[in-house]
């Protein structure tokens, strides 16, 4: 949200969303103040369908395909980065993706033993979608 409200995209997809999340919530929690302006709603798709790595390639696929895209700006935690660049360039050959990782607040400390759980499960997904095993049901 703060890059389309930088100008950096025209549109933007929020893939993954819950059902009951609305974009006031979302912009909320992204540390916007108030609802997003009213132009602004007509640039955001909220998608609704995803729910794993995979299935949000899918859907982002389909998205920008319908919309004509040919580069998305790819935001998602930092260490989730690898795996979704991998399942967005199986999903979307020929669309330049550019990558704008953030960092979440519990990831960082490193003495935390949940963080070092999450980084080896998360490794362990990307090996799975670089053989192309990923659609098997991993979120």
């Amino acid at each position: 949200l703060t890059l389309l409200k930088q100008g950096a995209a025209e549109r933007l997809l929020i893939s993954g969303v819950g059902a009951q999340a609305s974009l006031r919530d979302l912009a909320r929690e992204a540390g916007l103040n108030g609802a997003p302006a009213p132009g602004v709603t007509q640039q955001v798709t909220l998608g609704r369908a995803a729910a794993s790595t995979h299935a949000n390639a899918a859907e982002t696929a389909e998205w920008a395909h319908a919309h004509d895209i040919r580069s998305l700006i790819v935001v998602t935690a930092a260490y989730h980065m690898p795996r979704a660049l991998e399942e967005m360039r199986s999903s979307l050959p020929g669309v330049a993706l550019i990558a704008a990782p953030v960092q979440p607040p519990g990831m960082r400390s490193a003495r935390d033993g949940h963080v070092w759980r999450l980084l080896l499960g998360e490794y362990t997904k990307f090996l799975a979608a670089g053989v192309g095993v990923s659609e098997w049901g991993w979120r």
